[in-house]
């Protein structure tokens, strides 16, 4: 491998189950990469961002030795790309280390102030591309501008551009969907989005040469689709597109604004939709138009069943803590939508008062509160407390009946490539890797070790303070529950995925499970399964029965199984069923539980 002289990296969301894909499609790096003439791999894979550890990443760019680094931030990795940059100086003290992404934004103090990035720039990264290989001129300007470079109004089209699909900088593997984008820039003026602070207007590449492109990445042998257009039924030649998508047999997937324009449903089913993000956000007018929306919420529940209707299943999006709306007015949507059949597939989301955006700019003087680090939720509104938001929150996961986002899930299953054992037995503690690592403690009396677990769970944080951990305690006999509450207190730096599992009252980076064998008190069971996951193995042949889900207990199943038939039978306790064999362990979080 040759050193490509810059280093792109862009790290994923940790997600609630370690089967389940991370969504980090590094199309940003691709498309700077392929604009700057730079090789292919000088772009991290998907497949080493998502698998490695904090520390492993940071091995694998002191290894390359890289002129110049570049992270793309978002909320979710913002914080662990500053402490790894920071890291990666110290080894490094010559590289040039600088950022991009929707973080990057002139109001985000936090960001600016951490001085982890040489420079930080602001806006569409193409044209900035091929300076990235200009050590020299990068330092200049970052003197100039004081570590701060915003690109300006751009006017290319994305396809003016090559395609690291098609150039190699971008993983093309068939059973990933291509993400495609198609427009850039959004006419609408939400106050609460940042999209539009860098790219205020929008560029369409005209139908003709999206449908080149299209036949290009179904001739690739891809045929399922992701438009990140913000609004994919806003471009004019809307109608031409969906037409000449028609005979392609795509499996599509986009964002529309139902409440304004034409939405034709059965045109986009014959295209190819499967699936359709809606932004209901509010159905109150009053709210949407101070936030700049101009929907008509009624146009908007027509348009989402008549989606529905063709076969397109709406995903519908509804906004926590926007101002002037209420709890109870989300609440309320939520009963419209489930009682319209729309309740399916609800996403419900605390409002984020981000970096750049006009929400942001008068926070303060709409008496806003929220979060200085990401997720930036809000925090309280005027007679609004965030204890209100969350109320509001469990009511509408009652009335949809679902949980609006699951509780992480433990591995538990053999094999897991980034488990450490730790045999209370033996002498040494274990090495664990990865950027989901599990360890798994085994062999002794729990309590009388608890300073050697303690020790082992403060040891993976302290060399990778970012990534997962589970904890896994297998026993045969009670132990005080305190260890679990002092197991989650292990010290690491909050983050994104801490704060957010902080306010949903689910556990963060760490995570904790029992595998409780033998014949323990059934009065410890409950209480422990009170606190943590807490699981009893049962022996293989032995068909779990609805008497050992009780006391919210779950289960440790041994070898195969018939999947589809234990989940027919099991419908009511899928989340707390867990397998030893791996490939069961994924087959039902993917399949079944549907995280895939």
């Amino acid at each position: 491998m040759t050193d490509p002289g810059v280093l792109l990296i862009q790290l994923p969301l940790h997600p609630g189950c370690a089967f389940e894909p991370t969504g980090n499609i590094p199309l940003a790096p691709g498309k700077i990469a392929a604009a700057g003439g730079l090789p292919p791999d000088s772009v991290m894979s998907r497949h080493a961002a998502d698998n490695r550890s904090d520390s492993e990443i940071i091995s694998f760019a002191a290894d390359r030795k890289p002129s110049v680094i570049s992270f793309t931030l978002y909320m979710w990795n913002v914080e662990r790309s500053a402490w790894m940059a920071e890291k990666i100086r110290r080894l490094m003290p010559e590289v040039f280390i600088l950022a991009g992404g929707p973080e990057v934004a002139k109001d985000n103090g936090w960001l600016r102030a951490s001085g982890a990035f040489d420079l930080l720039v602001e806006g569409e990264g193409e044209p900035f591309a091929r300076r990235l290989e200009e050590k020299a001129g990068l330092r200049v300007t970052a003197e100039r501008r004081n570590g701060f470079l915003s690109t300006g109004k751009c006017r290319f089209l994305p396809d003016d551009w090559p395609d690291p699909y098609f150039t190699g900088h971008l993983d093309g593997a068939l059973d990933l969907p291509a993400h495609l984008e198609t427009v850039r820039g959004c006419p609408h003026r939400c106050a609460y989005c940042s999209y539009r602070r860098i790219c205020p207007e929008p560029r369409e590449i005209p139908a003709k040469r999206v449908l080149r492109s299209l036949e290009m990445h179904r001739a690739s042998g891809r045929t399922e689709m992701v438009f990140l257009d913000p609004t994919l039924n806003g471009r004019a030649d809307f109608r031409e597109l969906l037409t000449g998508m028609r005979s392609m047999g795509l499996s599509c997937f986009g964002e529309v604004r139902a409440g304004t324009g034409n939405l034709d449903a059965a045109a986009l089913a014959e295209a190819g939709f499967h699936s359709l993000e809606v932004g209901v956000q509010s159905l109150d007018r009053t709210v949407l138009k101070a936030l700049g929306r101009r929907d008509d919420p009624e146009k908007t529940i027509r348009s989402a069943m008549a989606l529905k209707e063709a076969g397109i299943e709406p995903v519908m999006d509804l906004i926590l803590g926007l101002p002037e709306d209420s709890p109870e007015g989300i609440v309320t949507a939520g009963e419209r939508l489930r009682s319209l059949g729309l309740g399916e597939n609800v996403q419900v989301f605390y409002l984020s008062i981000l970096p750049g955006t006009l929400i942001r700019s008068r926070a303060e003087h709409l008496n806003i509160s929220h979060m200085s680090r990401p997720p930036y939720w809000v925090t309280s509104l005027p007679g609004i407390s965030m204890s209100r938001l969350t109320d509001a929150r469990d009511e509408l996961s009652s009335i949809l009946g679902y949980d609006l986002d699951m509780e992480p899930r433990p591995v538990l299953c053999d094999g897991w490539p980034d488990t450490g054992l730790l045999d209370l037995r033996l002498a040494g503690n274990p090495g664990i890797g990865g950027r989901h690592g599990v360890l798994r403690v085994t062999g002794g009396d729990l309590w009388a070790n608890r300073r050697r677990i303690l020790a082992a769970a403060a040891a993976r944080f302290e060399k990778d303070p970012y990534c997962v951990l589970d904890v896994v305690l297998e026993t045969e006999q009670p132990f005080p529950l305190d260890l679990i509450s002092m197991l989650s207190e292990t010290p690491r730096p909050p983050d994104y995925h801490d704060r957010t599992a902080a306010v949903l009252g689910r556990e963060g980076r760490l995570r904790t499970s029992v595998i409780a064998r033998g014949s323990l008190d059934g009065e410890w069971l409950a209480a422990c399964a009170g606190q943590t996951v807490t699981v009893v193995p049962l022996p293989p042949g032995v068909s779990p029965g609805e008497e050992c889900f009780e006391d919210g207990l779950g289960v440790l199943l041994e070898g195969l199984h018939d999947l589809a038939a234990l989940s027919e039978k099991l419908a009511d306790h899928r989340e707390r069923v867990f397998f030893r064999e791996l490939e069961m362990e994924r087959l039902w979080c993917l399949d079944v539980l549907e995280l895939g």
